[in-house]
């Protein structure tokens, strides 16, 4: 038989669950608001933004440091976002399905 848990049990995990919802929605929106940056004001090749999910990850780190403490953006996460804002703007993403992926050595 398994302990019953108390209301302050039930009411902790829940406000952890929460705690970790927002902090995920938190990184999307730094990662967002790099992406868009990248590709409203960055260079473009042949009518294609050159923001890449490495240079969103990073931007989104320089310029949220000060928040992340040290956790930086994920490329992936900066992949997620990238491709949000290309498709809200009406831009391909065909080109970061063809983007060289790194090969173990």
């Amino acid at each position: 038989m398994t302990a019953k848990r108390t209301p302050q049990q039930i009411r902790d995990d829940r406000n952890a669950r929460r705690r970790a919802q927002r902090l995920t929605e938190r990184r999307s929106r730094m990662a967002k608001h790099a992406a868009f940056d990248l590709v409203s004001y960055g260079p473009w090749t042949n009518g294609i933004p050159d923001a890449t999910p490495t240079r969103v990850a990073s931007r989104a780190t320089d310029l949220y440091s000060s928040y992340l403490k040290g956790d930086d953006i994920t490329t992936a996460e900066g992949d997620t976002a990238l491709r949000y804002v290309l498709q809200t703007r009406g831009l391909p993403i065909s080109h970061l399905d063809q983007q060289p992926t790194a090969t173990a050595a």
